[in-house]
């Protein structure tokens, strides 16, 4: 019986994945370009911020705002809306 619940739950947790997987993707797809591209480089290729600079032949800086503002649009695409209780 344990190890049907343990196999349960894997399921669970597989499916929950994808579901996640899913999402991030198709967020990613709302980003511009050159944001998605710096944050697919850095995050699923595991490029440095300075391999992609050198690569795409941008500053530093450049490369660094482009990651952060990607990822910043991403954290409020991804976090739950919340209601108020006021509005």
């Amino acid at each position: 019986m344990e190890k049907q619940e343990q196999t349960q739950n894997t399921d669970d947790d597989g499916a929950c994945q994808l579901v996640d997987q899913a999402f991030v993707h198709d967020s990613l797809q709302h980003l511009p370009d050159n944001q998605r591209q710096i944050i697919e480089l850095s995050f699923f290729q595991g490029l440095s911020c300075s391999e992609i600079a050198t690569r795409y032949d941008i500053p530093l800086g450049t490369v660094k705002s482009r990651l952060q503002a990607g990822v910043n649009k991403l954290r409020q695409q991804l976090t739950p809306k919340r209601s108020h209780p006021n509005g």
